[in-house]
């Protein structure tokens, strides 16, 4: 069996347990040209709780309109439409 290092975790662990991390997530407009494998648990963890984050900022949502950044659905970011966007929660409980 394989061992690989993830750089998430700081750990060796079986090859299988790996997937492909996107550096910009698709759902921002990134591509599968740029990624890193880490482990699949992580990685969708993070993916659940940073990347809708990430997406609903301010600047990330003008910055993806002002150079025509479609996300994986091909559609432009939509206009949030609650009065204060900003989700104050914590990333990880």
């Amino acid at each position: 069996m394989k061992i690989r290092w993830c750089p998430y975790l700081g750990e060796e662990l079986p090859e299988d347990s790996f997937n492909e991390e996107h550096i910009i997530p698709l759902s921002l407009g990134g591509s599968n040209k740029l990624t890193i494998d880490v482990e699949k648990k992580i990685n969708a963890e993070l993916g659940r709780k940073l990347d809708s984050k990430i997406g609903k900022a301010p600047i990330v949502s003008s910055a993806r309109k002002h150079y025509s950044l479609k996300g994986r659905s091909k559609l432009e970011p939509r206009k949030d439409s609650r009065k204060d966007s900003r989700d104050t929660s914590p990333i990880f409980n």
